[in-house]
């Protein structure tokens, strides 16, 4: 509650029960109280539980348990991916694919060495695409992933555009390119779904 005083007091225990460093950011917040922002960064997949206690209760809700994933590989440490559907009836998901085909051309990503033509879903094994999808964190296509990274969908792209920042993201200045020709040649050693024939 907004009222309340006390003590308060976060910890934060990782898998193997030990304490976790917390970092916290206090803010005034309106009508003279104070906001506490408590911030901390696994090192590990596994449980984590989140003790929050005021004058040593716990609050409702606490202990608050948190589960951290081994970090997914699809493969591409290194690459580029761009995965899209070929039979999206969504409008808005068409326009977002085509879209990001457009920006990523203008940065001339698709001419990077590292750039694996741009692979359908559709047609991937279903654990494959799932992979992607839980890589992603989202079935939102089209999903570009750099570098074994998930970097966003068309409207986060945008977003960094807008802001001036994808270049720095895609860090298109520290890349040798190929040449469009080598680029079509390219095209014709993959297979639909990304890998080297």
């Amino acid at each position: 509650p907004t009222d309340a005083k006390g003590d308060l007091q976060v910890v934060v225990l990782g898998p193997d029960e030990k304490e976790v460093s917390c970092s916290s950011v206090k803010e005034e917040a309106p009508d003279g109280f104070e906001k506490l922002a408590y911030t901390y960064v696994p090192k590990k997949a596994g449980t984590y539980k989140v003790h929050i206690t005021l004058d040593n209760k716990h609050v409702p809700g606490s202990i608050f348990t948190v589960i951290i994933e081994e970090d997914l590989s699809i493969g591409a440490e290194g690459k580029v991916f761009c995965f899209f559907s070929t039979t999206s009836g969504n409008l808005k998901q068409r326009s977002d694919i085509q879209n990001t085909k457009t920006l990523l051309t203008s940065k001339k990503v698709h001419l990077r060495k590292d750039f694996v033509p741009w692979i359908p879903v559709d047609i991937m094994d279903r654990e494959d695409r799932e992979a992607v999808f839980q890589k992603a964190g989202t079935r939102t296509l089209p999903i570009v992933i750099i570098d074994d990274k998930y970097l966003g969908d068309y409207d986060r792209l945008l977003k960094l555009e807008e802001e001036g920042k994808l270049d720095a993201v895609l860090k298109m200045d520290s890349q040798v390119l190929i040449s469009e020709e080598e680029h079509k040649a390219r095209l014709k050693m993959y297979s639909a779904t990304g890998n080297l024939m």
